[in-house]
């Protein structure tokens, strides 16, 4: 039995050699709040992604978390003017609640290929299947403040942070890999460390966020649902989105931090206290546990400041393609080259225009020089009930009205592999839903229903991933996040049309047949003068002016199919034109 034990083994790293996979994880740190234990209670959680080993590594059953304020816990609390040591930053400890070896995110069923050992070629080196940790614990904040900083930085779980690998070849004691480039030449991290000293950190990524508890005490953070990317294929176009959730739906910010400090300012700092660090000209830099990443220059940039990856159009090798937006995190690229860059976005959350938060989450992963075409998704947009399309993409509806439409997620060559799933179920308040059929094929349906109740307003994302391969060696799994977009408003005054929001019963206005066809009928039990149709981006598509009346036909035979606001006289009904 052992004979043929030693031989699958020997097998599964045989089939391994020749792929590219990404060596870094992801991670990301988030909160909610939990008013049913205190008020001042936030439960914090760590999600981890690391790669799979061939021997499965074992996760420490808890972790460290620090958090320090603006207020009294932060600069005056650690030191003294001197820069002597007063205090630790507060901390608490985060538990383990995945198993002891973690959960596998696999796609065909098993877990492969493994690591094939010593080879230091990067390419040789590491898995595409996922390892996921997750930490949960609970944090009595002491005071209210406009900013608390959180992060896990010590205490790290055995192989639980995972290293992320830079230019420079820092990477973490094991070798520099032979075909390794990625878009960052260099991290700085301060962080406390023994006798609170800075100093720098090229082999493991702290992962922070931070919020305002005196003004929104009753916050839960944003979070990011979707599975990290693992690679993606040069000369292809991406799509791709870290899926952006905030439970609480306040408006969200998505980008690039762009962290790009001076070449002198990194060399410049040596063993200096936190709180007392000083740049190159001199001036105090009160970061604490926070990071800042030097990106790479450009392929044969040279020179003093040679020209460098940035945050606006090109993070990584693109050729100024990436394309981020930054209402819905939704982000499309061409890769130009083999490389394993680091994505590192943050949401800024706002709450009628004032900061809440900001999380961020890490992603290394891999671009590879292959020939298959990734997947696509289609919607059938003779199929879309209820919702209309503005010049972005994004489906304009209104409370109370049943949007249902078909799409599709398919391979462009017949004989692959798809997994799809959505977040309808999750993202959509109320009931929103998605049937779907024809998984582990070429070409997966999918069915939306939603209809959006009374409280919806604002901005709501969907995010479908399509994960595809073929099930055998080299196993290269591509993950598309698509994102779906809607617009919901209760259209009682449809995209500020009109500012009287008379009650239905108030004028009795009644549109019959509706939904129409053909002609319809307006009635009101007042006189009115004229009538305006609106489409849902408020464009006047038909207007018709009349003498006082109660009554009038309207021809809306040359209207498109879908839904429409009629604006009678300044009161606003919906009215929906069928096939």
């Amino acid at each position: 039995m052992k004979r043929y034990i030693l031989f699958i083994i020997l097998l599964q790293v045989f089939v391994c050699k020749g792929q590219i996979y990404t060596r870094g994880g992801a991670s990301q740190l988030y909160w909610d709040w939990r008013p049913d234990i205190a008020s001042n209670c936030y439960e914090f959680t760590f999600v981890n992604y690391v790669k799979v080993n061939l021997l499965p590594p074992h996760y420490d059953y808890k972790i460290e978390i620090w958090y320090w304020d603006d207020c009294n816990y932060g600069k005056s609390f650690v030191m003294d003017s001197n820069c002597s040591i007063i205090h630790q930053p507060l901390r608490d400890t985060l538990y383990r609640v995945t198993s002891f070896y973690g959960e596998r995110d696999t796609l065909c069923g098993f877990d492969s290929p493994y690591d094939p050992g010593t080879n230091l070629n990067f390419a040789q080196k590491t898995s595409p299947v996922r390892t996921k940790i997750i930490y949960k614990g609970l944090v009595y904040l002491p005071e209210k403040c406009n900013r608390w900083y959180f992060s896990v930085a010590k205490s790290f779980p055995t192989n639980g942070i995972d290293q992320y690998y830079l230019t420079n070849g820092n990477t973490a004691g094991d070798g520099t890999y032979t075909n390794f480039r990625s878009n960052i030449d260099s991290m700085l991290y301060y962080m406390w460390s023994g006798n609170l000293i800075s100093y720098f950190s090229y082999l493991r990524m702290p992962v922070t966020c931070s919020f305002d508890n005196t003004n929104f005490s009753n916050n839960s953070s944003n979070r990011f649902l979707s599975q990290p990317a693992y690679y993606f294929p040069v000369g292809k176009e991406i799509n791709y989105n870290f899926g952006n959730y905030d439970p609480d739906h306040d408006s969200l910010l998505i980008s690039i931090p762009d962290t790009i400090k001076s070449a002198e300012y990194l060399t410049s700092i040596a063993t200096f206290e936190i709180f007392c660090v000083h740049d190159a000209a001199g001036n105090p830099v009160n970061d604490i546990l926070t990071h800042n990443f030097f990106f790479a220059s450009l392929p044969g940039a040279s020179g003093i400041n040679p020209s460098r990856y940035n945050a606006q159009n090109n993070p990584f090798d693109t050729d100024s393609t990436f394309h981020l937006v930054d209402s819905t995190g939704k982000m499309t690229f061409t890769a130009q080259s083999d490389m394993e860059p680091i994505l590192y976005t943050k949401a800024t959350e706002y709450r009628n225009g004032k900061f809440l938060s900001e999380t961020f989450i890490i992603n290394q992963f891999t671009l590879i020089n292959e020939n298959r075409e990734p997947s696509f998704m289609r919607i059938d947009t003779a199929t879309v009930q209820n919702a209309l399309f503005n010049s972005q993409g994004t489906m304009m509806s209104c409370t109370g009205l049943p949007i249902s439409f078909d799409a599709y997620v398919k391979l462009p060559i017949a004989g692959g592999y798809l997994i799809v799933r959505t977040t309808a179920d999750t993202t959509l308040p109320g009931n929103g839903a998605c049937t779907i059929t024809g998984v582990h094929t070429d070409s997966v349906h999918l069915k939306f229903t939603w209809t959006p109740p009374a409280s919806a307003r604002g901005l709501y994302n969907v995010y479908v991933s399509a994960k595809d391969t073929n099930c055998s060696a080299p196993f290269n799994h591509y993950l598309q996040v698509f994102t779906l977009s809607f617009y919901i408003d209760s259209c009682l005054s449809p995209l500020n049309l009109s500012p009287n929001l008379a009650s239905n019963g108030e004028d009795n206005i009644v549109i019959y047949p509706n939904p129409a066809t053909g002609k319809v009928t307006i009635t009101s039990s007042k006189e009115f003068r004229s009538i305006k149709v609106y489409n849902l981006v408020s464009e006047l598509v038909m207007e018709e002016k009349t003498r006082p009346s109660r009554q009038l036909e309207l021809d809306v035979s040359s209207l498109s199919p879908g839904m429409y606001m009629v604006n009678v006289d300044g009161v606003v009904r919906k009215m929906v034109v069928g096939d």
